[in-house]
C-alpha cells in the first residue's frame, strides 16, 4: 500500500534501482517453477540461425493444453542454467528469452485503467531492495509527473491505499492482537473496499483511521471488550478446524525449517483425539503470543512485506484470484512461516537485511511459483471448507 500522489499510473519504488544481480544474485530464478514460452518468443527462435544451442532449445520445448514451455532437468532447474547464468541470454541477448523470463521479477497488477507496475518478492534483489528503504517511505508512487498533489478524492484508489496502508500499520504494532486475526481484520476490509455497495462505508472508517490517532485506539479497545464481555467469541472448534487446515498446507510449502522451528516448540499442531480442533486452537494461540516479542526491524519488514504482496494480489481495487480466502490463506501462512524461521534461527531478536531478505524470498518463492496449495486443495476439499469457515468464527455469539 503505502503510497503517493494521485492519479496516473502507480509504481512499486524499487523498480528504479533495480537491476538484475546475474551471477552475484545468492539465488537464481531459473528452478522450481515451470517457464512457459510465449507464441511471440516461439516465433523468434525459428528464425534463429541453426546451431547446437538453437537445436537443443527446440529439443526442450515441451507442450501441454496447447502451451509450450522448456523442459526442465532432474534438479529442478531450467536446461539452459549453467555456473548461474543463461546460456540463451549469453549467446543471443535478453529480448529472445521467453517473456516470462524478460520480465522476471516485474508484474502489472490492478486494473487497465489505473495498473500498478510491482515485482514479486521471491526475487532477493527486490527484498533486498525493499528492506534497505528507509522507514515511512511511499512504496509505490505515480509516475505521471503531472498529478495532482492536492487532497485526494475519497473515491480514488490510491487514497484507499494509502488509508489502508495505516489501517494495517496501526493493527500489526498492537502485539496484544493475534497476528491471525490481524491478517483476518485486514482481509475482510479489503474485501468491504471490493465490494460497491460498502465502499463509501469503508472508506469512512478508514478516515477516522487516518485521521484521529485516538480514535483508532478506541477502535482496538472496543474489540478487544467486545472479545472479553463475550460479545464477540471465538469459536475454538471451529477456529481449531482453520489453523489445522493451515498447518497441513505449510507441510506441502516445501519450509521443513519451518516444520523443525513448530516441533522444538514442543506443541502438537495436529493431533488426533477428538478435541483436537480446540488444542490445536490453543497451541497456535501460545506460539503466536511466544512471538510478541520480536525485534522492531522484523516486525516493521513483515509488515513491508504484506503491504506489497497485498497489492501483488490486486488490492484494493482488483483481484487476480476468484476467492478472498486464497489471498488471505497466502498471507498467513507466510506470515507464519517468516515468523518461526526467524525464532528457529535465532534472528527474531535482531535480524539483519541480508538474514531477514533471505527468509523472505525462500518463503515467497515456496509460495507463489508452485500450485502445491491449490493442488493439495483439489485432492482435499474438506481443507477449504475448513478455511472457508474462518469468517464466522469472529463473528457471532458461539
Amino acid at each position: 500500500m503505502n503510497v503517493e500522489g494521485k492519479g496516473g499510473d502507480m509504481k512499486f519504488v524499487v523498480l528504479e534501482k533495480f537491476e538484475c544481480a546475474a551471477g552475484d544474485c545468492p539465488d537464481d530464478c531459473c528452478h522450481g517453477w515451470r517457464i512457459d514460452v510465449d507464441p511471440s518468443t516461439l516465433a523468434g527462435w525459428r528464425d534463429l540461425p541453426q546451431t547446437a544451442l538453437t537445436r537443443k532449445m527446440q529439443a526442450a520445448l515441451q507442450e501441454e493444453a496447447g502451451e509450450s514451455y522448456l523442459q526442465r532437468r532432474d534438479d529442478g532447474c531450467c536446461t539452459f542454467l549453467a555456473d548461474g547464468l543463461c546460456e540463451i541470454q549469453k549467446q543471443f541477448g535478453h529480448e529472445t528469452l521467453p517473456r516470462t523470463c524478460r520480465e522476471y521479477p516485474r508484474v502489472s497488477v490492478g486494473r487497465a485503467s489505473s495498473p500498478v507496475a510491482s515485482a514479486y518478492l521471491s526475487c532477493p534483489e527486490v527484498v533486498r531492495l525493499l528492506l534497505e528503504l528507509p522507514p515511512d517511505t511511499a512504496l509505490f508512487t505515480s509516475t505521471d509527473s503531472t498529478a495532482e498533489q492536492a487532497t485526494p478524492s475519497r473515491f480514488d484508489p490510491h487514497y484507499a491505499e494509502k488509508l489502508l496502508d495505516r489501517f494495517i500499520a496501526t493493527l500489526l504494532d498492537d502485539s496484544q492482537v493475534m497476528p491471525g486475526e490481524v491478517l483476518y481484520q485486514i482481509a475482510i476490509t479489503l474485501s468491504g473496499l471490493l465490494s460497491r455497495d460498502t465502499f463509501d462505508q469503508t472508506l469512512g472508517q478508514l478516515e477516522k483511521l487516518q485521521d484521529d490517532a485516538v480514535e483508532t485506539q478506541k477502535l482496538v479497545a472496543k474489540t478487544r471488550k467486545a472479545f472479553r464481555n463475550r460479545q464477540l467469541n471465538v469459536n475454538r472448534e471451529q477456529a481449531g478446524h482453520f489453523w489445522h487446515a493451515v498447518m497441513t498446507l505449510c507441510r506441502v510449502c516445501r519450509e521443513p525449517d519451518w516444520l523443525e522451528a513448530v516441533s522444538r516448540s514442543g506443541l502438537e499442531l495436529t493431533g488426533g483425539e477428538a478435541n483436537a480442533p480446540r488444542k490445536v486452537y490453543a497451541n497456535v494461540t501460545e506460539l503466536w503470543r511466544r512471538s510478541n516479542t520480536l525485534a522492531p526491524s522484523l516486525q516493521a519488514g513483515i509488515k513491508r512485506y504484506l503491504q506489497v504482496k497485498l497489492v501483488n494480489h490486486g488490492f484494493p481495487m482488483a483481484v487476480h484470484r476468484n476467492q478472498l480466502v486464497s489471498t488471505f490463506l497466502e498471507c498467513a501462512i507466510a506470515t507464519m512461516q517468516i515468523i518461526y524461521l526467524s525464532r528457529l534461527h535465532g534472528l527474531d531478536k535482531d535480524p539483519t537485511r541480508s538474514d531477514l531478505s533471505q527468509i523472505i524470498y525462500k518463503v515467497e518463492r515456496a509460495m507463489v511459483h508452485n500450485d502445491v496449495i491449490e493442488e493439495v486443495l483439489n485432492r482435499q476439499p474438506e481443507l477449504l471448507h475448513s478455511l472457508g469457515s474462518y469468517a464466522p468464527v469472529f463473528l457471532g455469539d458461539h
